[in-house]
């Protein structure tokens, strides 16, 4: 799963949650893009989320190829 879909799903689970008031992506440039989550209490915690793939591993030139699996 590539990072923009992993941030999607983790943004729309921690928005269910009902103590988060909120939940934004913010760009820190070279340090990467964060999940800014702020709680109903005030506290922000910023989530970076990370990927690494195999040498001749994932092409993002290419389109994303989305596999499922069926479980036995």
């Amino acid at each position: 799963m590539r990072n923009q879909r992993l941030r999607d799903l983790i943004g729309d689970q921690v928005r269910a949650h009902p103590e988060v008031k909120s939940v934004e992506s913010v760009d820190h440039g070279k340090a990467g893009r964060v999940q800014k989550v702020t709680f109903t209490d005030g506290v922000v915690v910023e989530l970076l989320i990370t990927s690494t793939s195999p040498a001749g591993g994932d092409d993002h030139a290419q389109p994303e190829k989305i596999v499922t699996k069926q479980r036995g």
